[in-house]
This record gives C-alpha cells, structure tokens and sequence, in this order.
C-alpha cells in the first residue's frame, strides 16, 4: 500500500493492528511506515506523534529528519535538538539539522539561539551545503537588527554558489 502511494489506507491498517506474525525488525518498521504516510499526507503532528525518540536513533537518517521537522512543526524545540545528536557523525546531515532547528528559533525571534546553531554548521560542518545558508541567516538577522554593516560583511563571505537558491537569496538581501 505505502508503495503505491496508497498513505490514508497504510495509516487505517496500521491502525487496525491485524498484523501477520512479523520479526522484530518488521514490527520497528511499522510505525515508521505509518509516520511516512503521514508525512506524505502533511500531517506532521502525527509523524511527531507516531514516531518514538527513544528508538529513532535506529531509524534512517533523512527519517531522524523528518522527525526533527515535525517536532518543530509541534513546537517540541527540546525533542528537536535532541534527535538532532543522533546526526552528529554525519556533518552533511548535522548540519541541515541544525540548520532547520535555527530557522524554526530565527523565525520564532529566538536570534541569540538560532545564531549559535548557525555559527556551528559554520565552525563546524565546513563543506556542506548549508555553510552558505547559515551565513545568509546570520546576514539576515543582523539586517533584521538594523545593523546594515555588518550585515554586508556575513553576506560577502557568501561564495558565489552554483545554487540558485542561494544565489537568489542573497540577492535578495
């Protein structure tokens, strides 16, 4: 069902719970089944729901991301930042981890903390596609603080980049 696309009959299954015996590794992905579909349908609160922190650290890495999107889409910043630890040995996706949790506390006028998240994929995850972005935030909030030079100073450490999405972004400022 999840195969084809089919999410709202695979979340009324799993609800049913008339299961074939499974192995233990099939019943852990029963939930996660459940919480992609949900994801596919835009029901985040109920991928933060469905989904257990305790056990995500066992799931796929772009599913500990998508339980980081929606904890946040919860409002659960403190579930968020802990799912982000499970990321730590993979810069590639710590850093779009941290960079999600910024941008969710940057539009939540929560600067000094998303600024910390930001100078860490800087500092830290050097390399990764989101280097850029995290320095066009910063840029961003120090426009949004009115403190226009420095402003332009993080937005020159901007590299022009073969994304257009940054390209456009930093134009825009």
């Amino acid at each position: 069902l999840y195969g084809l696309k089919r999410y709202d009959d695979v979340i009324a299954f799993v609800k049913k719970g008339n299961f074939p015996p499974l192995s233990e590794s099939q019943w852990k992905e029963i939930p996660l089944i459940q919480a992609r579909s949900y994801y596919a349908l835009k029901k985040y609160v109920d991928v933060y729901m469905t989904m257990e922190l305790k056990i995500l650290k066992d799931y796929p890495k772009d599913d500990i991301i998508m339980y980081i999107r929606c904890a946040l889409k919860a409002g659960d910043y403190r579930s968020a930042i802990e799912a982000n630890e499970f990321l730590e040995n993979d810069k590639t996706y710590f850093s779009e981890s941290l960079y999600i949790i910024g941008d969710y506390l940057m539009r939540n006028e929560k600067m000094d903390e998303a600024e910390l998240l930001f100078q860490k994929i800087i500092n830290e995850c050097p390399g990764t596609s989101f280097v850029d972005q995290a320095r066009l935030s910063i840029g961003e909030m120090r426009i949004l603080e009115r403190k226009y030079p420095e402003a332009i100073d993080r937005l020159s450490t901007v590299e022009d980049s073969a994304d257009i999405n940054i390209q456009k972004r930093k134009n825009a400022m």
